[in-house]
């Protein structure tokens, strides 16, 4: 993995699963995994436009702000070079670039500078050619996405420079290799693309108009002509649309044809349609000279992710631009009217031959292949049985359900991401509870009316669901026992339960849960019959026994005196018995 290009993600605390940033993504780039979205840098082309649309702003960009602002706390030499669309993103340029000179930068100077310079290079390599196709490569969005998805039509692409990288080696030849460069501009691509510079010491830095935001808001700007540079209408078109053909001119004796697309779905249809035309040319294309120019992002560079936040509105942006495009041509040309050099005449240093040169290498992306069964599995994971099935409707993020069947055996992404089929789960499953709960459930207006009950509701009060449905609840309850948590007996239908209610307010709603009683009431009732039957019982059967108990006490005491008369005369008979022995002797 190419770790160099980890210059963007999401973060996790943010992240709440819209899947947003999925369907924006053009090279689906996003994968999603634990319910955490993470950007995939193989596939990434650093477009941004998942950090612009994600509702949650959970982005999370590597700065250099932090470096930066150490070297002008340390007193080192650093140079701005401010993208051309800085006139686009601020309302007052000139404040802007003053902000900038009392943060410490020793000089500031517009890319637009650079902008010229691969204007130049471009129109070099278009005299001359007859036919065939050539992109422009300022964009290193676009670069990056040919490189990894149409190495193929590397050959397309302008082998020259991007103005940002230009411009850093005019500013380390006019004023050394140890003055540190740092480009500042809306686009979070050019992060990506500084890496391979930053190691080569032609570019040390790069920021956003965003990320500087907060530092520069308190900074009061400071006047120093001297240490500020413009450039002319030609570089300060460049952020614009047909900002760099319209600084071409066509070769003579060639038919030619500029086209442009802006945005990375534009961008796509282009190369994928260079692919149909690749072999034969049966319409004669190939003696027509297409020049492309070619944006990721819509509007071009003024449409960038990382601009102003507080000049958000692009229609205003672009107004901005054209206005001072406007006045910088107006300049020019009263000094061509007055012989006078512009402001860019004389001065600047040459860049070194071959400088300017760039081989663009393939550094093609392979997507595994799957088989037809692979896939008819992933899509049963999702509830896809049958063609039937496949909505298409694009809410995972995927254009098709076979797309996304194709992630999630990438394991890009996971089954439970189909929304209508976690819709449709849910609902089964809400369905069920409803159908087969022991319950009865009514689902009223605030009128009164039904508009839903279950089906052990419909057979307790003897009706029918859709004949139910739409009438009053007081056509078969008494208006004061609905709506009461309470025991209620229904006398007419044979049922006591006991009931409860909820009152959704937002949704305008009642629910109300009857559970049956009628079998506890009834074993209540039982039970107490028992109850009674067993006192009664146990009540005889202690009356009983006092009897039989005061029978035999009577009993024994007849017995006692029968007993106690007899052993009395037999003790006044034992003791005559001795008297007449003693008178014997």
């Amino acid at each position: 993995m190419n770790t160099r290009l980890r210059l963007m993600d999401f973060s996790a605390a943010d992240c709440r699963n819209c899947y947003k940033c999925v369907r924006h993504c053009a090279v689906k780039a996003i994968k999603v995994v634990d319910d955490q979205a993470t950007i995939d840098v193989e596939r990434c082309v650093a477009c941004g436009q998942c950090l612009i649309v994600c509702p949650q702003n959970a982005r999370n960009i590597v700065s250099d702000l932090e470096e930066v602002r150490g070297w002008l706390e340390r007193g080192e030499r650093v140079a701005a070079s401010v993208a051309p669309s800085h006139l686009a993103s601020y309302p007052d340029p000139d404040r802007f670039v003053g902000q900038l000179l009392a943060a410490g930068f020793e000089t500031v100077q517009e890319t637009a500078a650079g902008a010229e310079r691969v204007l130049g290079e471009y129109q070099r390599l278009l005299d001359g050619r007859e036919g065939g196709v050539l992109v422009t490569s300022c964009c290193p969005t676009v670069n990056l996405y040919v490189e990894k998805y149409h190495p193929q039509h590397i050959g397309t692409l302008f082998p020259v420079v991007s103005p940002m990288v230009a411009h850093a080696l005019q500013i380390k030849e006019e004023l050394g290799r140890e003055v540190r460069v740092v480009f500042i501009g809306p686009c979070v691509s050019k992060k990506s693309e500084a890496q391979y510079y930053k190691e080569n010491g032609v570019l040390d830095g790069v920021l956003t108009f965003e990320e500087i935001h907060g530092w520069l808001g308190g900074l009061e700007p400071v006047a120093d002509g001297a240490r500020r540079r413009t450039a002319g209408a030609a570089g300060r078109r460049f952020p614009g649309e047909m900002g760099i053909l319209s600084g071409l001119a066509p070769p003579q004796g060639t038919t030619w044809m500029p086209i442009r697309v802006s945005g990375l779905d534009q961008c796509k249809e282009l190369f994928e349609t260079l692919d149909l035309e690749r072999g034969e040319d049966p319409d004669g294309w190939g003696k027509v000279l297409r020049v492309v120019e070619a944006n990721a992002c819509v509007d071009g560079c003024v449409g960038g992710p990382a601009g102003n936040p507080d000049c958000p509105r692009t229609a205003a942006n672009k107004m901005r631009l054209a206005l001072a495009v406007e006045g910088t041509q107006r300049m020019e040309a009263a000094d061509e009217t007055a012989g006078k050099k512009t402001a860019l005449a004389g001065g600047i240093p040459a860049i070194p031959p071959g400088a300017l040169e760039r081989n663009f290498l393939p550094k093609p992306f392979f997507r595994r292949r799957f088989s037809e069964e692979d896939l008819a599995g992933a899509l049963e994971q999702m509830g896809k049985f049958s063609p039937r099935d496949e909505l298409n409707c694009g809410a995972c993020g995927y254009d098709t359900c076979r797309d996304k069947a194709r992630s999630v055996a990438e394991g890009m992404s996971h089954p439970e991401m189909c929304v209508p089929n976690m819709r449709s789960k849910a609902e089964r499953v809400s369905n069920m509870l409803f159908e087969f709960t022991p319950n009865m459930v009514f689902i009223l207006d605030n009128s009164g009316r039904i508009l839903d009950l279950n089906p052990i509701a419909a057979r307790t009060f003897h009706t029918d669901v859709l004949l139910a449905k739409g009438r009053h609840i007081g056509e078969w309850l008494e208006e004061e026992d609905i709506l009461r948590r309470r025991k209620v007996f229904y006398r007419k239908f044979g049922v006591a339960v006991q009931q409860t209610s909820v009152h959704l307010h937002q949704q305008g709603i009642h629910i109300l849960i009857m559970a049956d009683t009628t079998q506890e009431e009834e074993r209540s009732v039982k039970m107490g019959i028992l109850q009674e039957n067993t006192l009664e019982t146990a009540q005889k059967v202690i009356d009983k026994q006092m009897r039989v108990a005061q029978e035999i006490a009577s009993l024994l005491g007849e017995t006692t005196a029968e007993t106690k008369v007899a052993l009395t005369k037999l003790q006044k008979l034992v003791r005559g018995g001795e008297g007449g022995h003693g008178n014997l002797r």
